[in-house]
């Protein structure tokens, strides 16, 4: 028997490799999204060419001043049941226009997430977000949280905003199956499942168009 000593270059960091774990959230760079969480987006859109997605509306007038749209169901800002957390962790704005924007809570305003000049955009991702679970650790309040965009400038202007909002769950509540709509024409409001996206007004007969970010395709484009 022959007996060979060599050395053999050592390999790893010296820690747990854990790089064969296979995670069950929906994700992207920068964003994941797990089975107690659910995504949703507010924003809108100020130009002057007619649409059936519920967050495009006409240029924003002087002095005038609109808030972000709830792209699930048409309705302003981002409304929660007890029982849930929500998270605001980036926005982008883009103006024609001077504009003043404000983060509220529960109709109290928090943060002055930006004030641009026409022609600027902005885009803040951030690692400390504004929260409902700051203020309420247990969620035990239902809460509101939403963006308001107003017209400071001289002149109408197009405008482009768009928050990236995660609803967390807390304790046994169920993540809901349905949702309630808000017609952009006519402000008819009626309860559909979940996944809802094109559908045509019950009371006016106008086509709405929304979005659903409850599966895992809506986070992976």
């Amino acid at each position: 028997m022959v007996v060979k000593r060599f050395t053999v270059p050592g390999k790893g960091i010296g820690k747990d490799d854990y790089s064969t774990d296979v995670s069950s959230a929906r994700s992207r760079a920068g964003l994941v999204v797990k089975d107690d969480e659910a995504l949703k987006i507010g924003g809108i859109v100020c130009q002057p060419d007619a649409s059936p997605f519920v967050w495009v509306r006409a240029p924003l007038g002087v002095g005038e001043t609109v808030r972000a749209i709830n792209f699930e169901t048409g309705e302003e800002d981002i409304s929660i049941e007890a029982g849930f957390m929500v998270f605001l962790i980036d926005y982008d704005l883009a103006a024609g226009c001077d504009i003043e924007s404000f983060l509220d809570v529960d109709g109290w305003r928090v943060a002055m997430p930006a004030l641009i000049l026409a022609g600027a955009n902005v885009y803040e991702n951030w690692i400390v977000t504004y929260n409902t679970g700051a203020i309420d650790p247990t969620a035990s309040l239902p809460h509101i949280i939403g963006c308001s965009l107003k017209n400071v400038g001289e002149a109408d202007g197009n405008v482009g905003f768009r928050g990236i909002f995660v609803v967390k769950k807390v304790g046994s509540p169920p993540l809901p199956s349905t949702k309630r709509l808000k017609c952009k024409f006519c402000g008819h409001r009626w309860e559909v499942p979940m996944k809802t996206t094109m559908v045509k007004c019950p009371n006016c007969g106008e086509l709405n168009i929304y979005c659903d970010f409850s599966s895992p395709e809506a986070v992976l484009l």
